[in-house]
């Protein structure tokens, strides 16, 4: 199972336009959620996780459809510069 580990980045592109880069820090979680920094800015907030075949997700801007989904199966190591 992929897990968000705690001091990771991860990233994911806003589905309608792969320039927009949606960026978080997780700084603790728990079974249930994860804390995180970002993705607008250093706010810190508190995101629930999903899962979907031993996978976690977060959604950080889940107001919307095409909200930017974050795996924890892809830890960002190479974001745009």
């Amino acid at each position: 199972m992929s897990t968000f580990k705690i001091g990771q980045t991860y990233a994911s592109r806003l589905h309608t336009d792969h320039d927009c880069f949606f960026k978080i820090v997780v700084l603790s979680r728990t079974a249930t959620s994860v804390r995180v920094r970002g993705p607008l800015g250093d706010k810190i907030e508190t995101l629930p996780i999903r899962v979907c075949d031993g996978i976690e997700h977060v959604r950080p801007l889940a107001g919307f459809a095409l909200s930017p989904v974050i795996s924890a199966a892809g830890a960002s190591l190479c974001l745009p510069i």
